[in-house]
């Protein structure tokens, strides 16, 4: 139920305002009261670890279809930027409740570093990070890099070291360079291979090439990853739990109400996104997602694995990205 907001105004007339007996003023007051501060749920600020896109939509779903409302909360989504540390942010007022959205290996480094740090949910139970070529390239593992120009994002060069590594190739096999996210690369033939997320990149790719546009997964190179983890710091664990169970309960009916209703999830993504928001894209970015959330068609923010958290800890530890693994009942709460 949207929240109602009452407002009096007096006309400034020749006329003297109205004079109510002390009865009806009482409760005249008592109703501006009321209905002013009809809302007064537990506060609740999520820290995004990224730049708004259908990645979150069962988020902003919950928000725009008042789940979060109707549970009590009231959620405050504090934008990405980069340079500033998400989970200091996350504690630096203890009294208020406080999580964020994260990757897992970031996740992961971050644990490395000290930072007590717990997952509670995935939104997405696989990374849609990966690899797309053109289907004339013919790239269909690591191995057929050699003799191509294989464009990467400048944080994913390790990575793409260690998938030549595993896959038998010496460093100089391709040619690699750093790039941002422009798939025409691809199209005007000034690239190869380029790294790109199944549900952005490559869904602007398909838009351009339809079914000669390929995609190779991070996972189907032996590195899987959750994505878009919901997570908080222990701290917030022991004094916010109930709130914390609520907002993951909400989103989960964000998530399953954004999939059987994609018309309204496009509408609402894109007044969240703002002007440059393209809504056949976010058409298409939603429908590649939907695997990623409910792989065989289960229930979104399915309970994550110990054994895929020790797959991921021991491949960042081979590619240098943390160092050493722990035991994965410290951190893994599957709220």
């Amino acid at each position: 139920m949207a929240q109602r907001v009452l407002t009096l105004m007096v006309l400034h007339t020749s006329c003297p305002p109205p004079r109510f007996p002390g009865s009806l003023r009482r409760g005249l007051l008592l109703l501006l009261l009321t209905a002013t501060s009809a809302f007064a749920g537990e506060k609740v600020v999520l820290h995004a670890g990224w730049y708004p896109s259908a990645q979150l939509a069962g988020i902003f779903v919950a928000l725009d279809r008042g789940f979060y409302r109707d549970a009590g909360l009231d959620v405050q989504i504090e934008p990405f930027a980069f340079g500033l540390n998400s989970p200091a942010r996350i504690d630096a007022d203890p009294s208020i409740c406080a999580l964020g959205t994260i990757e897992g290996y970031v996740f992961l480094q971050k644990r490395n570093a000290g930072v007590d740090l717990q997952a509670l949910a995935a939104m997405l139970q696989e990374s849609p990070a990966g690899f797309m070529s053109l289907a004339s390239t013919h790239i269909k593992s690591a191995r057929d890099f050699a003799g191509h120009r294989v464009g990467m994002h400048h944080y994913a060069e390790p990575i793409y070291a260690w998938f030549v590594q595993r896959a038998g190739l010496a460093p100089d096999a391709a040619s690699m360079t750093v790039v941002q996210d422009d798939v025409t690369l691809l199209t005007r033939g000034e690239l190869d291979v380029m790294q790109g997320y199944a549900t952005e990149e490559f869904v602007r790719l398909q838009a351009l090439c339809g079914n000669r546009a390929e995609f190779m997964s991070f996972a189907s190179l032996g590195f899987p990853s959750y994505s878009e983890i919901l997570y908080t710091t222990a701290t917030q664990v022991d004094r916010h739990a109930t709130a914390l169970h609520t907002f993951l309960a909400a989103t989960r009916r964000g998530w399953a109400e954004a999939f059987a209703h994609p018309e309204q999830t496009v509408d609402i993504l894109a007044h969240h996104l703002g002007t440059n928001a393209d809504p056949a894209h976010l058409a298409r970015a939603l429908t590649a997602l939907q695997p990623y959330v409910c792989p065989g068609g289960q229930p979104a923010m399915a309970p994550m694995t110990a054994e895929k958290w020790r797959t991921l800890q021991e491949a960042g530890t081979g590619i240098g990205l943390v160092h050493g693994t722990e035991p994965v009942e410290k951190f893994l709460r599957n709220w």
